[in-house]
């Protein structure tokens, strides 16, 4: 069995430090108001992984850290152990809010961490923590409320999720069937059209023939006459070329001469580049290395000082603090000797109390044994009581699952006659569809998008051809602005008068052809616009046509619906209602004469359990429990002083003996690396005096390479402005001879273009004696009639077999898609069967542990009850007791202290339906008298014998049940606790007694 062993807390709310062992059993954790007792419970909470503030009664995460820390986290640890395993949990949180996980050292995500504690049976936000809010919310719920806390312990989310996907499929099924049926309709109407088809393909392919030749013969035409046009033209631009070429020569000789004087140049510019690279990169760089030499030694000196200054302060502070610990080594010892004294009288007083309480035990004894008889006979009552219960609740069952079957057969027949009545309706929209479908017709929209998706294409071919031929010039431009950057050795620019030239002739062809792709562009919108216009028109006419089919197809499922009504009637008439009601009457009166005769015995028991010989018993035994107590608490703190002596002080001693060789032998090898460096610095500036002379004479040659180079530029100047005059008028001739070429570039495009297009008509024939205008004419005749034709399947015949067989298919899909739907609406109504089973298991067995509770620990009668049994899952929840009083009352009419009492009990029987390894309650029990808290620590003695049971609380009844007691103090706004543990001997005796 899994249990907590072992908590420890750092720096969290009000513990600076804390670690508590604890046992197995029942641990009461006990102290003054505010002296931070519910601080172990928020820790337990927060190493578990409980994220809400609000659960950890913080605003935010930094809350958590004790405002005194020096460390910036808190820090949880909680020691698990099932068998021999043991499992170390711990969580952290930072000053930045930062919270990390570890399980067994390793880092772990919050949902990793939530899965291992799920393995192990942990549900940090289940019902076995409850503080003493928990039990006002059960106070204050509505019976609704109430009884959605069954729906959740019963785990009735997981048949709401399958619910929930069930419906998911049912949709995807419709929409398959709905889909089934609009692809059905349309390939029964292309069935019926595609004769039709076959008729209009042989036309269309005349037709076409002849707008092929047509198309053919004006292509040739209009090529043969730019042919003749670009042969003109060549004539003229060769002239143009031969004189261009003349100027060019005279131009060459101005450029060798330049050019000789740019290599003299070059030779300068080599030279004053090599004086300043052996200046700047040798020189300089060496001079750069020794003072970052010299700047690293004295920061290593002054590292250096630093160390030694460090070692001798930390040497002086390890002499004090070991003075300090052997001062209170010897304060701790003389501890030690008073508190053992103080054990040893305690444990004589108790010897007498229990020779006092041997004499007592026999009279207690009798008595005890005639309390066990009734007990044994209010135990047999409650097994026949549980026998009904089972019975009414399996009646109870049996009842709602034929009201569950019957609703699920009403909704189905609702369903179908909601269908029966759609028909009628579909009948008027199909009407609807066809008249508009013949307005949309009479306006040709098929005809019109066959033109406009034309002339879409010839403008899109058009506007790709020039955007083509802009793209090749900005390339061109690119390639020359390389050539226009400055020379990298003399900084002087190339020629820039032949780049600025090729840089206008580019920009002329550039913006003829922006103005003709401006032109093509907008032409291109209007198409565009048109053809989306006449898409729309051409989509809702298809989509008609499908709504239309579909809807043909509806009336046929008219008679197996009909049918399918008929059917589920008949069914209703066969359900078997009344007799479940008599059965489920009969065994809901037997099992409460059951309950009625065992709170007659409980009355007895209590008279007996007041005897005077087993008060006076009692009293000895918690004169007994105090003084173990005290003696426990002087023993720990015995414990602690001497492992505080012997694994705290003297451990430190003989660290501090270990650490002081080591700081003076640093503070040694220190001043000797000292001594080291500063001659090291002396050397390196003594090597920077003499590199900054050899500096300063090289940079006086780089001066004079200069001056030589200012005088060669100035000759170069002089030759550029004589090349520029030839170069000016190198560009007239140019000019006119770039106008002539780009119109020949035009004639060449458009004849490239008419050549490209008449390969796809090379086994056309074309006709004689048509000119141009006669064939343009006849063109657009032609494709208004194929236009005419609409849409032609050339495979009509073909593919009438196949597509019949699709057609049979398809009615064959959608019989099998309804059959599924069907099948979808049968097991929701089996989830929701199956939901109400797991309910009434769940609250069969909470009701039942609720009244053994209330008789066992109360002596009184409780009795949980369904506000609406026909519809549980949609009812409330009653809770009702009956203690001192003759009838049964509800909750909501108790006192104060009832009401907490009874609403214990029911956390109680909820938490018997799926226990837990360890049961935590902070401080629930607040609203309850002496009386009631003695009722309480009796319940929860008897419930930690199967589970670990923790309680903060101040109730002094419930104290004295526990196997081990927590007290916690608070000194100087600091939490401390200090464990105590009854002696095992003294619970025997007490467990005899009763």
């Amino acid at each position: 069995m899994l249990k907590i062993k072992k908590l420890r807390l750092k720096n969290f709310k009000s513990f600076k430090k804390a670690e508590i062992p604890l046992s197995g059993g029942f641990t009461a954790v006990a102290g003054a108001n505010a002296s931070g007792k519910t601080n172990i419970f928020d820790a337990l909470l927060f190493v578990l992984g409980i994220t809400g503030l609000k659960m950890l009664r913080i605003s935010k995460l930094t809350e958590l850290i004790n405002h005194d820390a020096s460390e910036g986290y808190a820090k949880v640890e909680i020691e698990l152990e099932q068998g021999e395993n043991l499992v170390l949990v711990s969580r952290y949180v930072d000053t930045r809010g930062l919270s990390v996980f570890r399980v067994d050292g390793k880092r772990k995500t919050l949902s990793e961490v939530s899965s291992f504690l799920l393995e192990l049976g942990v549900k940090p936000t289940g019902h076995n923590f409850v503080v003493q809010g928990d039990v006002t919310r059960i106070i204050e719920m509505n019976a609704k409320q109430r009884r959605e806390i069954i729906d959740e312990v019963a785990g009735l989310s997981e048949f709401e999720e399958k619910k929930a996907e069930a419906i998911r499929k049912l949709e995807q099924v419709e929409q398959k069937v709905k889909d089934a049926m609009i692809v059905l309709s349309e390939r029964e109407k292309h069935l019926d059209e595609i004769e039709k088809e076959k008729a209009a393909a042989q036309k269309f392919n005349d037709l076409k023939d002849e707008l092929a030749s047509s198309k053919a013969t004006i292509l040739r035409l209009e090529a043969k006459k730019i042919g003749d046009e670009m042969n003109s033209a060549k004539n003229r631009l060769d002239s143009l070329r031969e004189e261009v070429a003349r100027k060019q020569s005279d131009k060459a000789g101005l450029f060798e001469q330049e050019n000789a004087l740019e290599k003299k140049l070059e030779e300068i510019n080599e030279k004053i580049i090599e004086a300043s690279s052996k200046t700047y990169s040798t020189i300089g760089r060496e001079i750069e290395e020794k003072k970052a030499g010299v700047k690293i030694t004295r920061n290593s000196l002054e590292a250096l000082a630093g160390q030694f200054s460090d070692a001798t302060g930390k040497k002086s502070g390890l002499e004090e603090e070991r003075k300090k610990l052997l001062e209170e080594l010897e304060e701790k010892k003389s501890q030690i000797v008073s508190l053992k004294n103080d054990v040893a009288e305690e444990a004589r007083k108790i010897a007498e109390l229990e020779k006092k309480t041997g004499l007592l035990s026999g009279r207690a004894l009798s008595t005890g044994a005639e309390i066990k008889k009734l007990h044994d006979e209010a135990e047999e009552l409650s097994k026949k009581e549980h026998a009904f219960r089972e019975e009414y609740y399996e009646a109870l069952v049996a009842h709602q699952k034929t009201l569950k079957e019957k609703e699920s057969l009403e909704k189905n027949l609702a369903h179908f006659s909601s269908e029966l009545e759609k028909l009628s309706r579909q009948v008027e929209e199909k009407k609807s569809f066809e008249e508009e479908a013949k307005r949309i017709s009479l306006s040709k929209p098929l005809e019109k998008l066959g033109e406009a998706l034309k002339k879409l294409e010839n403008s899109s071919s058009g506007i790709h051809s020039i955007r083509g031929k802009i793209e090749a010039l900005n390339e061109a431009n690119a390639r020359l602005t390389g050539l226009s950057s400055n020379c990298p050795t003399c900084m002087q620019a190339v020629d820039r008068k032949t780049v600025d030239r090729l840089f206008a002739q580019n920009a002329a062809k550039i913006k003829g052809l922006e103005a003709q792709l401006s032109g093509q562009t907008e032409a291109k919108k209007g198409i565009e616009s048109q053809v989306r216009e006449l898409e729309v028109r051409k989509n809702r006419l298809q989509e008609l046509g499908m709504s239309s089919k579909a809807l043909e197809a509806a009336a046929s499922t008219h008679l197996q619906i009909k049918q399918r009504i008929d059917g589920l009637k008949s069914t209703l008439n066969t359900l078997g209602i009344n007799a479940l009601d008599e059965k489920q009457a009969k065994a809901k009166g037997a099992f409460e004469a059951a309950a009625k005769e065992r709170a007659a015995i409980a009355l007895k028991t209590r008279e007996l359990s007041r005897a005077p010989e087993r008060t006076e018993f009692a009293g000895l035994l918690e004169q007994a429990k105090a003084l173990t107590a005290q003696k426990n608490g002087k023993e720990n703190r015995v414990n602690y002083l001497e492992s505080e002596v012997f694994h705290g002080i003297e451990k430190r001693l003989h660290a501090i003996e270990l650490e002081t060789p080591k700081l003076e032998k640093t503070i040694e090898n220190a001043k000797k690396k000292n001594t080291e460096m500063e001659k090291e610095v002396l050397a390196l500036q003594k090597e920077l005096e003499k590199k900054e002379a050899e500096l300063s004479k090289a940079t006086q040659e780089t001066r004079l390479l200069e001056e030589e180079k200012q005088r060669l530029h100035a000759k170069a100047q002089n030759l550029d402005e004589k090349t520029r005059d030839v170069e000016e008028k190198i560009s007239q001739k140019e000019k006119q001879l770039n106008e002539l070429n780009l119109a020949f570039s035009k004639n060449e495009i458009r004849h490239n273009d008419l050549t490209e297009e008449l390969k796809q008509f090379e086994n056309v024939k074309t006709f004689s004696g048509k000119t141009p205008e006669e064939l343009k004419r006849r063109t657009v005749e032609l494709e208004k009639q194929i236009a005419g034709l609409g849409a032609i399947n050339m495979k009509a015949i073909e593919r009438f077999d196949e597509l019949k067989s699709q057609v049979n298919d398809l009615k064959e899909k959608a019989g099998k898609l309804d059959e599924e739907r069907h099948a979808v609406l049968e097991m929701i109504g089996k989830i929701e069967l199956r939901k109400l089973e797991v309910f009434m298991e769940c609250f069969a067995h909470v009701s039942r542990k609720f009244s053994d509770i209330y008789f066992q620990f109360f002596g009184g009668e409780g009795r949980l009850s369904l506000t609406d049994s026909q519809k549980p899952l949609e009812g409330g929840l009653l809770i009702e007791a009956k203690y001192k009083e003759n009838k049964l009352k509800s909750i909501d009419s108790m006192s104060g202290g009832e009401k907490s009492l009874t609403a214990l009990a029911f956390i109680f029987a909820i938490q018997s339906f799926d226990p837990a390894p360890f049961y935590v309650f902070d401080e629930a029990d607040a609203a309850l008298d002496k009386e009631n808290s003695l009722k309480l620590g009796r319940m929860i003695k008897e419930i930690s014998k199967a589970s670990q049971f923790i309680t903060i609380t101040h109730n002094d009844p419930i104290i004295k049940n526990a196997d081990q007691i927590i007290g916690v103090a608070l000194n100087q706004q600091k939490s401390s606790v200090i464990g105590l543990r009854v002696r095992e001997q003294q619970q025997e005796a007490a467990q005899k007694a009763v």
